[in-house]
């Protein structure tokens, strides 16, 4: 009995490490001949998370961009997380499907995306809410019963420029649940992002975590407000 469902978590992994692989490499081949468009193919690999761990299809997973500094115990986060995604005050919408994901907001209202999904959806028009994806808490099993994973390829099809930001939050299409804006601050190009610094005093003063989202990575040769990160990432 112990061998066959050993046998059979192994081959469930096996095929969905298969099929993640196998449109990770085409994306990592569409980038060789349209860098703007795919940027990375690995940035991608978030959307597969619970095809690869179907193990933990009851749980809630927390995903962290590598570019992020912890100021803060992200059990904290996966608390608040948690009351977020069945809490219908903290959803955007209210009439779609319990949400999949807990995000910090970015856009309540983003015109461009908007539009993109009006041109591929033009009976069902719909305001898209924008959350940074480099940050966020996925309840697995709600993902895969939303069909999330095949949403986001669907998007990523359609040969739009600007990484995987973009699918993604097409694919949730709002439906996400709001936590506080101190579990992703943004450091865009090496500057505390203004507008977060000026109105949200939460970031600026009590982080939970420091997201680097511009180019000027903290690490690289001529990083920007290194002072942040090395204090912490080389205890």
């Amino acid at each position: 009995g112990v061998y066959y469902v050993v046998r059979s978590i192994t081959q469930s992994f096996l095929e969905a490490r298969s099929r993640a692989f196998r449109h990770l490499y085409a994306l990592d081949e569409l980038n060789r001949t349209r860098p703007n468009l795919v940027k990375a193919s690995a940035n991608y690999a978030r959307i597969y998370l619970p095809n690869l761990f179907p193990e933990l299809n009851d749980q809630l997973v927390i995903y962290l961009d590598c570019d992020v500094l912890l100021h803060d115990d992200i059990a904290f986060l996966a608390q608040e997380a948690a009351r977020a995604l069945n809490d219908t005050q903290a959803r955007i919408v209210n009439n779609r499907d319990v949400p999949a994901v807990a995000a910090t907001l970015k856009t309540r209202d983003h015109a461009e995306y908007g539009e993109i999904w009006r041109r591929r959806y033009p009976t069902r028009p719909r305001d898209i809410a924008v959350f940074n994806s480099g940050v966020m808490v996925i309840d697995f099993s709600r993902w895969t019963a939303q069909g999330l994973t095949k949403e986001v390829e669907g998007w990523i099809d359609q040969n739009l420029i600007g990484g995987s930001q973009l699918p993604i939050n097409l694919a949730v299409a709002s439906n996400f649940a709001l936590i506080g804006s101190k579990w992703n601050c943004p450091i865009r190009n090496g500057k505390v992002d203004e507008v977060i610094s000026v109105h949200d005093g939460m970031c600026s003063k009590n982080p939970g975590i420091r997201h680097w989202t511009g180019r000027a990575k903290p690490w690289v040769k001529n990083g920007r407000l290194t002072y942040f990160w090395y204090p912490v990432a080389h205890r």
